[in-house]
């Protein structure tokens, strides 16, 4: 099978709204069977799955953020049979990037479509073999707004944080370690900007049927990453996931036992009596607080959620060039090696 690739650019995404992407950008390396679309709209989504029909479509490759992502993922799985969902490849071009980053995915996206080009054009000629993983993604079911398909879901001082980082007019990785440990300090320090952070929100939640005994907390994370922003890894014996099972993270206690365990809970080392620290297949969760998925924030003040398993997803395992920087440094990705699929010119599609 002939690997038919088409490359999505979010004229919204961070890095796109500057002027930084565009198809004009990626026509140099777009190959025989390549297409290249700008969006401007969740609207146009719709002709994207258009394409992916009329060509066959089968490696997807969107220049966005993990909103992009989400968003464009929701709508295949909404009008695509499962079997004709294409494998994707996400690039650097959004203001949260933490699906590259689990792909170890570092380079621009201009050079990271230069050189995937050329690994498309030696698997289609039976020169060299690909790599694909299998996610299996969240299902979240909001009460009033129906579903969506995504990667993280937080609420909490999360979101709030998320709120205030948005805020800014100025997300880049600086802004959010400044603004991350500005409020660690301001709480230290007792100020009311930092209690208003840290400051638990009335919660409901059931893990698996069972109840969680506390019903306040400062935080709630689901996930299908091991890695979030910044430097935080902060799920418990991430190997034992596998793919049936995503993360889930819920912390009630004390905020000073929080800070004075802050290198715990960013390393996957903290378990407390007053936190759940785990996996689990079906999770929901009631509170007087907004939450985000992939970084899209909700405009409400609380949360009804229930949080499922969702459909497998198979990203493109990227090779070792780029992954590796301008200085020669190769950062890891955080895959389940054990779950790599290799393919010699096809791909389950």
């Amino acid at each position: 099978m002939i690997l038919r690739c088409c490359i999505v650019n979010n004229m919204n995404a961070g890095k796109n709204r500057k002027g930084a992407y565009n198809k004009d950008k990626f026509a140099p390396y777009a190959k025989e069977g390549t297409f290249i679309m700008d969006t401007y709209s969740v609207d146009e989504l719709a002709t994207v799955v258009d394409l992916i029909k009329r060509e066959g479509v089968n490696l997807l490759i969107l220049n966005g953020g993990d909103g992009t992502l989400q968003m464009t993922i929701t709508e295949l799985i909404r009008h695509l049979p499962h079997e004709k969902i294409p494998v994707i490849l996400p690039l650097r071009g959004g203001t949260m990037n933490m699906v590259a980053n689990n792909l170890g995915i570092r380079k621009s996206p201009l050079e990271t479509v230069r050189i995937i080009t050329n690994h498309i054009r030696s698997f289609n000629n039976g020169e060299e073999q690909l790599s694909t993983i299998p996610l299996k993604i969240l299902k979240i079911k909001d009460a009033a707004l129906g579903v969506r398909y995504g990667f993280t879901f937080s609420n909490g001082i999360v979101y709030k944080i998320q709120k205030e980082y948005y805020a800014t007019g100025n997300p880049s990785f600086q802004t959010a370690a400044n603004l991350t440990t500005t409020i660690i300090g301001n709480f230290i320090l007792g100020t009311q900007k930092g209690r208003f952070f840290f400051e638990k929100i009335r919660s409901h939640i059931t893990i698996d049927g069972k109840a969680y005994p506390y019903n306040k907390t400062l935080l709630s994370v689901a996930s299908v990453l091991q890695k979030l922003v910044l430097w935080f890894r902060p799920f418990y014996r991430p190997e034992k996931k596998g793919i049936d099972n995503f993360y889930f993270l819920s912390v009630s206690m004390d905020s000073f036992s929080i800070i004075t365990n802050i290198r715990a809970l960013s390393s996957g080392r903290l378990l407390h009596e007053k936190a759940f620290n785990g996996v689990a297949q079906k999770v929901t969760v009631q509170s007087d607080s907004g939450y985000g998925i992939d970084g899209e924030l909700s405009d409400n003040g609380y949360t009804d959620v229930t949080i499922e398993e969702g459909p497998v997803i198979n990203f493109l395992v990227v090779p070792e060039s780029v992954r590796t920087n301008m200085i020669g440094f190769t950062f890891r990705h955080w895959l389940n090696v054990n779950l790599i699929v290799n393919h010699t010119n096809s791909l389950p599609r």
